[in-house]
């Protein structure tokens, strides 16, 4: 494109002057990372500014046509940016300058900004596009959107200078995401390598208490700056920063450090694993955590009468369940919930009414069942019994806390987990209201404070397991909306934390949600497509497979499988669940216990007979047979479910139409057991 006089015309209702104005100074001021000037794209070659950009000042509301000189800027602007709102649809203005800069062949280099109101097709002054998008041919217009529960405005600015300098966002983001990275760094390393050296240049008489009162502001520095991790600083430029302070910390003597200092030095230890387990490096993160743990553990012993140094010994038993837990590793997992309930439990024996302390125990219970759930155990009374336990507690700790934001978040993930409870036991209708309960919550929270990534992360795994129940009642529309949102959630935090591991992988799991949703509305073609993007993504590799990753990994070929043999590719169909089954048996054995890899098994096998494969049925273990109907209240419609089609490969019938009853009976309508069902026309 020939060079013209403005890198960009801003076209907007003057009733958004605030956004105008905004926007204009967003653009000019920025740097582009110098990584990428110089270098061509797809418009030309990247400048190092986007300077300068037309903003018209003067009010038009008396004019008939455009100005010559608002015609003139138009002509000399490469792009159009349109500020999207109700304002801006209304607006005569608006649509005359896009129009106008349409009029010129370059329909190509309009950019949409939305800062109020909802996108719809047809322009409406209800909604944000202007009429005259959809008159160009711009029926659905890619925006960038301002929003806080949205893009934000610091995503919405990178991604519409993406468009502007014609190269990807994450290639944009990434090396904006480097350069404040290198900003930090200088300025945190600087802090830090002082407070060490302060410490290491003292005189000797003072030597002692200067190291604890520099150990301290270390330690205090390192864990404030941790609770930045929702806004400026990623876990890559933290890492460093930990790593920097990690050998003068584990090098302090315990016996010599004030309860104080101890406390602040146990605590950056577990913000130096929590950053190394986010990562993806669990023996990194076990071993911080471990010292971290120990150190509390000491503490606690030589100061009783402390107060927090119990409570966060209990933390640190936490932690530690909640990295086993990850890996897999549900017996050591479970010891670590166990000690953590018994030093919650001693808690608040000391001092009944604290709140605090009700939750702790609250979350000890909670927790103890999410073991249960996690490692695919049998469903037992004991478990429902955390579940109700830790439920009650959370509703006095509610009752004493009314108006507490912090209060109302984590009660949620109580209901959540009491959700997946009543979900173990295949009452549906319990689970959803639980369920819808906990996304109301998580909503409410998330958008009353936008920045909080934590709340934002939560927000979209409770998105995830409200669509993923509505799937189980046949609700797929919105099962479909929720997922689509969780995903668009979860990449923003990726985007901006690139090192996040578990942000990168949570997106592409609920892709493959997404992605068999779709298989299963029909559109076969998608969805293999969808399936071949994420398999080599979602591959487990290194030391980030974690149990759930593997397991995750192992629906997607059995998914993968059926897509193909729908779409009549036997031999495509027999490699996934080929490569599924190895991967069950090399990864779990499977255990007896765990009723996920049964489920997986059953499933792979019912698949494989399905496809004509009844000759080579014995390689896939003694847990084919079909489950009893009396197995217990406690019985999930999943099993049910594979008990079902395990009756039709043995011709049992009519144990397949009492399993069919039974959950149509409780309102399962998952869409592949529908097919089922009509397929052996077991449906009524």
């Amino acid at each position: 494109m020939a060079e013209l006089r403005y890198k960009a015309y801003i076209s907007y209702s003057h009733k958004d002057e605030y956004w105008a104005a905004w926007l204009h100074r967003a653009l000019e001021s920025y740097h582009v990372p110098r990584k990428l000037v110089g270098h061509n794209s797809r418009v030309g070659e990247i400048p190092a500014r986007i300077r300068p950009v037309f903003r018209d000042r003067d009010d038009m509301s008396s004019a008939t046509d455009l100005a010559d000189t608002v015609k003139q800027a138009l002509a000399d602007a490469e792009n159009l940016i349109v500020i999207c709102s109700p304002d801006a649809a209304a607006s005569h203005w608006v649509g005359e300058e896009i129009r106008q800069f349409a009029g010129l062949g370059r329909t190509d280099r309009i950019f949409c900004i939305i800062v109020g109101g909802e996108p719809a097709e047809d322009g409406s002054v209800s909604n944000c596009f202007s009429a005259a998008l959809a008159e160009i041919g711009l029926r659905e217009p890619l925006a960038a959107d301002v929003r806080k529960w949205a893009d934000g405005k610091n995503v919405a600015r990178l991604k519409l200078i993406a468009g502007l300098l014609g190269i990807r966002l994450d290639e944009l983001r990434r090396r904006d995401l480097q350069r404040r990275r290198k900003q930090w760094a200088v300025v945190v390393l600087g802090i830090v390598a002082a407070l060490i050296l302060a410490v290491l240049t003292v005189s000797s008489k003072f030597a002692e208490r200067l190291e604890r009162e520099n150990a301290e502001q270390l330690a205090t520095f390192i864990v404030d700056l941790g609770e930045r991790l929702q806004s400026d600083v990623d876990l890559e430029t933290l890492a460093g920063i930990s790593a920097a302070s990690f050998k003068y910390l584990q090098g302090l003597d315990p016996d010599q450090l004030s309860p104080e200092t101890g406390k602040k030095v146990a605590l950056a230890l577990r913000q130096m694993g929590r950053v190394s387990q986010l990562q993806g490096r669990q023996d990194a993160a076990l071993e911080a955590l471990q010292r971290s743990r120990d150190l509390f553990s000491r503490l606690s012993d030589k100061y009783p009468d402390v107060p927090g140094l119990l409570f966060e010994l209990g933390n640190a038993e936490y932690y530690i369940g909640v990295l086993h837990d990850d890996q897999g590793d549900y017996e050591s997992a479970l010891e670590s919930m166990q000690r953590y309930h018994l030093l919650t439990r001693k808690l608040l024996a000391a001092d009944p009414e604290n709140p605090d302390w009700i939750m702790e125990l609250a979350y000890s219970h909670n927790n103890l069942a999410a073991v249960q759930l996690n490692g695919g155990r049998d469903f037992d009374e004991a478990t429902q019994a955390h579940v109700a336990e830790a439920v009650r507690l959370f509703e006095v700790a509610r009752k004493l806390r009314p108006d507490d934001a912090k209060v109302a978040d984590s009660y949620a993930t109580i209901l959540a987990w009491a959700a997946d409870a009543q979900l173990k036991s295949c009452n549906l209708e319990n689970a959803m209201d639980l369920r819808e309960r906990t996304a109301e919550l998580r909503k409410v929270a998330a958008q009353s404070n936008p920045g909080n990534n934590n709340l934002k992360k939560r927000y979209a795994y409770d998105l995830t397991g409200l669509g993923k129940l509505q799937i189980l009642v046949g609700k797929l529309d919105p099962a479909k909306q929720n997922l689509e949102l969780a995903i668009r959630l979860l990449q923003q935090l990726s985007a901006a934390d690139p090192s996040n591991v578990p942000y990168r992988q949570g997106a592409l799991i609920r892709q493959f949600w997404l992605a068999r949703l779709v298989g299963e509305s029909g559109r076969l073609g998608v969805a293999r497509s969808m399936m071949a993007m994420l398999e080599p993504q979602l591959r487990p590799t290194g030391e980030a497979a974690d149990a759930s990753l593997t397991g995750e990994y192992i629906n997607l070929l059995i998914a993968y499988a059926d897509i193909e043999a729908r779409l009549g590719a036997p031999q495509a169909a027999t490699k996934y669940l080929q490569a599924a089954v190895r991967l069950q048996m090399d990864n779990t054995g499977p255990q007896e216990w765990d009723n996920f890899d049964k489920q997986r098994i059953q499933r792979a096998r019912y698949q494989w007979w399905e496809q004509g494969g009844e000759e080579d049925l014995g390689h896939f273990t003694v847990q084919s047979k079909s489950s009893p109907e009396s197995a217990g209240k406690f019985r999930s419609c999943t099993e049910a479910d594979m008990a079902a089609r395990t009756y039709i490969m043995e011709g049992n019938r009519d144990g397949a139409a009492r399993e069919v009853a039974y959950l149509r009976s409780r309102g399962y309508a998952e869409p592949a057991f529908m097919r089922f069902c009509r397929k052996y026309d077991l449906c009524k």
